[in-house]
């Protein structure tokens, strides 16, 4: 029997930073898990296990849950990403190593501000015009600074999940910053960008001179 029902308000809960302990979830099946509203009662998640495809952990919330925090701590293992989503709408995707604390605002979950989030820098060489995709822990760092002479304009890649990105440009080339098969903002050389991932495409919030060199 379920110690919570399942129209429980869980943004109650958690959102006054209610909680217990940690949930361990092996997901090496590999396979999309459909969380319990007991279950999203725990302080933290923690994903564990070799993954061999990505993977969506979907959070039992609905309109009333607004509010809803918690921390993931993903330890999983494989070249695969984990997304946490609600049953539908927009996720976050927690790169491998990182812990994140995600919210619910009653349609998507998102970045949480906990004052612990994504401040390091990823130094990013480019040597070719080509894409480029971030890799895990490149998305985990909120600054990308980009080096390098490819030549001419280049796509890089980021996660549809949101969040914001500062792109320093130190390269020759406009750097484009967009998801796989969304819009994006073009960064030129010589340039900093403050931007944003809506989930779907890439936004400008600022656009200046370089801050780093």
């Amino acid at each position: 029997m379920a110690l919570i029902p399942q129209t429980v308000n869980l943004g109650i809960f958690r959102g006054r930073g209610i909680g217990r302990g940690r949930l361990t979830k092996d997901v090496s099946p590999s396979v999309d898990i459909f969380l319990t509203p007991d279950e999203c009662m725990a302080q933290i998640i923690t994903y564990t296990g070799a993954l061999t495809a990505s993977i969506t952990v979907h959070l039992p919330l609905g309109a009333h849950d607004n509010g809803f925090r918690i921390e993931i701590d993903n330890q999983s293992t494989g070249a695969f990403n984990i997304t946490t989503a609600g049953v539908a709408g927009a996720g976050v995707i927690v790169p491998q190593g990182r812990k994140q604390v995600v919210e619910w605002n009653s349609a998507t979950v998102f970045i949480g501000d906990d004052g612990a989030l994504r401040h390091s820098m990823a130094t990013i060489n480019v040597t070719t015009a080509a894409d480029r995709t971030l890799s895990n822990p490149e998305y985990a760092c909120f600054i990308q600074r980009l080096t390098g002479t490819p030549g001419g304009g280049w796509n890089l890649i980021v996660p549809t999940s949101f969040g914001a990105y500062l792109v320093n440009n130190e390269t020759n080339g406009i750097c484009t910053v967009k998801t796989a098969a969304g819009t994006g903002v073009a960064v030129a050389a010589g340039s900093a960008a403050l931007l944003w991932c809506n989930g779907t495409n890439v936004q400008g919030l600022f656009i200046g001179t370089l801050i780093v060199s």
